[in-house]
């Protein structure tokens, strides 16, 4: 509960998508949880660099 924000992120670059959870208590402090994901199937990440600038 008191999930501020949740995000999929490729923790270890392994191609499998794992989930970030922040939470935040009574107190106002806030928690990061990382879960790595340990299914192994068909779904991957795929890494994007993207480099821009402006003139």
């Amino acid at each position: 509960s008191n999930t501020t924000l949740a995000a999929f992120f490729d923790i270890l670059e392994t191609g499998y998508p794992d989930l970030l959870v922040v939470q935040k208590d009574e107190n106002q402090t806030f928690k990061l949880t990382a879960f790595q994901n340990s299914i192994v199937q068909d779904v991957h990440f795929i890494k994007v660099m993207v480099l821009s600038s402006f003139m």
